[in-house]
């Protein structure tokens, strides 16, 4: 089934729909996870921080010591720090908090305000915090000892301000990883089916030009078979003998043709089946051109045009299959025959390069817009011809020599300008 433009669209349209609508939902779970864990954290934070203040508190010791050294001329932080990140570390522990916090003492101001007066958070001033209770809900709040019995001197309180934003993390790292997961990968299968798509609408299109082409393609030489065979049955007489030896050059002519286009196909479909093989030779490259340069004489005088071909004087070898070559050749030359508006003028020259023979096949043709020099090469790809309308084809000389010339360990480039002619060349390793 082929699809249109139209369905193509709305398969998209309906994809991408769906792809913001699930994303839509993962991100409206993701910020309820949050709430939710934050509510809970809440929670643990409250419970953590009055279990490391009732810790605190059971060391007779340390209210007086925690005191002493706050209030000393030079104020002890690190046994300050060793009496209280104990107790948090607990009690974060025993909660199942990380262990990423700041915490501070505060003592009573005025206005429910409280200074702090150690502790390594930059939060100097806290307000309304009482003694039981803070109404900001950012951090843990707990008396250590305030209202204990302590004096009024040794009355202080222990905020703690541990990281909302890891214990989030942690909790919901797995479903967001997993989510973010699922979703590229969505995204990854969105973008190969449309490409898919895209191929395979443009394979459908491709295919069917082919198919029209391989229909006109046989109905011609067929058609000029039956007429020239036609003519021959009402029978000739001696006088004649010119006229039937046109018609069988015609026969000869569109016979050959018609084998030709078959042999194409077959050759391009034997190339991609697994029993494809080469039949490898030592061969004079040299004597394959000049063959196939006489296979054209007749044709090139039809059209009063001209193939210049000069050889060099030292034979070239090269090891390879000598009928797969031939064709390569014979397609090269037959494409710059066609896709001319004028006489065929074609220059075929033979070089070295670094362990390589290379061979160019120059023609004066309408030329190739420098866009579509990789498409030539495609399957079935056929140059728009502009006024030439008499040129038919498949779409597959050019693909099936690439890949004869590939199947040597070669390499076929183009230099074309639309409207100047092409050159081909080829390079071949040298045996």
């Amino acid at each position: 089934m082929q699809l249109s433009k139209t369905s193509i669209t709305v398969v998209i349209t309906i994809t991408l729909i769906s792809l913001i609508g699930l994303v839509t939902i993962q991100v409206n779970w993701l910020n309820k996870s949050i709430e939710t864990n934050r509510q809970i954290f809440k929670q643990k934070m409250d419970l953590a921080t009055d279990m490391a203040g009732e810790l605190f508190r059971k060391d007779g010791n340390a209210p007086w010591e925690i005191h002493n050294a706050i209030i000393s001329e030079i104020q002890d932080e690190k046994r300050i720090d060793e009496l209280i990140l104990k107790v948090i570390d607990s009690s974060f522990i025993k909660c199942k908090l990380p262990l990423i916090y700041t915490y501070g003492i505060y003592k009573h101001g005025d206005n429910e305000d409280n200074i702090r007066m150690a502790g390594n958070t930059t939060e100097g001033l806290l307000k309304n915090s009482t003694c039981v209770d803070s109404k900001n809900q950012e951090f843990g709040w707990t008396r250590l000892t305030c209202s204990e019995g302590y004096g009024e001197e040794n009355s202080y309180h222990l905020a703690i301000f541990p990281s909302f934003n890891s214990y989030i993390f942690n909790e919901v790292k797995s479903s967001l990883f997993a989510s973010v997961v699922f979703i590229l990968l969505i995204l990854a299968s969105f973008y190969y089916t449309i490409i898919t798509i895209r191929k395979q609408k443009r394979l459908s299109e491709v295919k069917n030009d082919f198919i029209n082409n391989l229909t006109h393609e046989f109905k011609t030489p067929i058609f000029s078979i039956s007429l020239a065979s036609g003519a021959l049955r009402k029978g000739v007489t001696t006088k004649e003998t010119d006229k039937v030896l046109s018609y069988i050059d015609v026969i000869d002519h569109e016979g050959e043709r018609l084998k030709n286009q078959v042999d194409k196909i077959l050759q391009l479909s034997l190339l991609n089946s697994e029993k494809f093989t080469l039949d490898k030779n030592k061969v004079n490259v040299q004597y394959i051109i000049e063959n196939v340069i006489e296979s054209f004489e007749m044709l090139i005088k039809q059209k009063k045009g001209m193939i210049k071909f000069k050889p060099i004087a030292k034979n070239i070898y090269i090891n390879g299959d000598e009928v797969h070559l031939t064709n390569a050749f014979y397609n090269l030359i037959d494409n710059a025959i066609k896709y001319t508006e004028k006489p065929p003028e074609i220059q075929i020259a033979i070089g070295y390069v670094p362990n390589h023979i290379s061979i160019s096949f120059k023609d004066n043709g309408i030329g190739i817009k420098k866009d579509k020099h990789k498409s030539v090469f495609d399957k079935f790809y056929r140059v728009s011809t502009g006024n030439i309308h008499n040129v038919k084809g498949f779409g597959i000389g050019l693909s099936y020599v690439k890949e004869i010339i590939e199947a040597h360990q070669g390499k076929i480039t183009i230099e074309s300008k639309l409207g100047e002619g092409s050159i081909f060349t080829v390079n071949l390793p040298i045996s």
